[in-house]
């Protein structure tokens, strides 16, 4: 089964920015990957003006599973290696803790797009179904026609979704109420490059131009989009 671990975080201060962003690529990402069940990790930041939450950085973790349980052991682990000082931590000053939130997301169906590139940007709608009676009818066209028909537009080149799990680590609350996760993955790491894609998914659904928005869709949703500022790290 596979799993995504999403985190947010930032610096305490701007003026600990470099520090902070030193400390989680070149020191936190490897002592995570070492906890058996994370396979690998990447790092990005919020695109300027394109912020729904209050941390600027996330991190997705990937892991592999058997079942729930074997997440809640892999969370266990992680959570008794950083409360018993076995992973490195921050510089004083530097993470700002009460602010850190993090979730798992178990994936809900296939990855779409068929190569396996490690995306320059990453735009990410947190959504529900308009009612629990079409939850089901909901998953269906969101998988097997939104996804497909959103991979259509230029720019996007890979999408997969995701559903929460409750799970969250850190016991903090988590800042989205919305269940399901969308990642859809762009080559391209510029701004005027998503905003190009953003405008002609945004055309076609407004003129319903190879694009059927279901009313099983909710009403409100969240949308993030960050853009990729470290490698793609592997476990050892």
């Amino acid at each position: 089964m596979r799993v995504l671990l999403v985190v947010l975080s930032g610096p305490v201060s701007s003026e600990r920015d470099d520090i902070y962003n030193d400390w989680y690529t070149n020191v936190h990402l490897s002592d995570v990957l070492n906890v058996p069940g994370y396979i690998r990790a990447t790092r990005y930041k919020a695109f300027s003006g394109e912020r729904s939450f209050e941390q600027e950085y996330m991190a997705l973790y990937e892991l592999e599973v058997e079942n729930l349980d074997a997440l809640q052991a892999v969370s266990d682990e992680h959570m008794r290696r950083i409360e018993a000082n076995e992973m490195h931590r921050s510089p004083p000053e530097t993470i700002d803790r009460d602010n850190v939130r993090s979730m798992y997301y178990i994936e809900t169906g296939p990855r779409l797009g068929g190569h396996d590139d490690i995306p320059e940007t990453v735009f990410m709608p947190f959504t529900e179904s308009a009612s629990e009676e079409e939850d089901e009818e909901f998953n269906r066209w969101y998988q097997e026609v939104h996804l497909p028909e959103v991979l259509g537009v230029p720019g996007f080149s890979a999408a997969s979704r995701y559903k929460e799990t409750g799970m969250n680590m850190t016991g903090r609350p988590w800042p989205i109420r919305f269940p399901y996760l969308a990642i859809y993955e762009l080559a391209d790491g510029s701004k005027d490059a998503f905003d190009a894609a953003m405008k002609e998914l945004r055309r076609r659904i407004t003129e319903n131009d190879r694009m059927e928005i279901s009313d099983t869709l909710g009403s409100e949703k969240v949308t993030q989009v960050y853009t990729r500022i470290t490698d793609r790290i592997d476990a050892t």
